[in-house]
């Protein structure tokens, strides 16, 4: 699934992240794979136990919806 969220580092500033789960790690269920948009890189991440995260968004699924109405065909 797609997710969206802040990221904030010490007292820096809220930075927002969206990306795609990979997967949910079977022996830490708390710990998701997650791949970043624009890096190159899987990154492993506690997303409901980190404090650095915040405003966790589940994206919704991108769907074509291209429907040609029957007026057209």
């Amino acid at each position: 699934c797609r997710i969206q969220h802040g990221w904030k580092e010490g007292s820096g500033p809220v930075t927002q992240w969206k990306g795609t789960v990979l997967d949910q790690v079977p022996v830490n269920p708390s710990l998701y794979l997650i791949k970043y948009d624009g890096f190159d890189c899987v990154y492993g991440l506690e997303l409901h136990k980190d404090e650095r995260v915040s405003a966790l968004e589940v994206l919704p699924d991108r769907v074509a919806s291209s429907r040609i109405s029957d007026a057209h065909l």
